[in-house]
């Protein structure tokens, strides 16, 4: 005679039960700053590359389209990191 062995049934985990630790929350903090940071820079940066094609246009185009130049090229100028 063979003995069967009833066992209850699995309990899958859903991802709600999931609550990550002190350590893990931490860290998926900081990795979602840099992400942020790193599509604000890129943001910037297509900013500034569109200012400079303005700025390669013309003074009287920056004028046209409302830009005052210095300040067109100024902010054109700038490293994508610095604000």
């Amino acid at each position: 005679m063979t003995a069967h062995c009833f066992h209850p049934p699995v309990r899958f985990r859903r991802l709600s039960d999931y609550r990550p630790g002190a350590q893990t929350a931490a860290l998926l903090s900081r990795a979602h700053a840099a992400i942020d940071l790193a599509g604000l820079w890129l943001a910037r940066s297509r900013r500034r590359r569109t200012l400079t094609g303005i700025a390669a246009l013309g003074e009287h185009t920056m004028l046209d389209l409302g830009f005052d130049p210095d300040e067109l090229r100024a902010e054109a100028a700038k490293p994508f990191w610095r604000e």
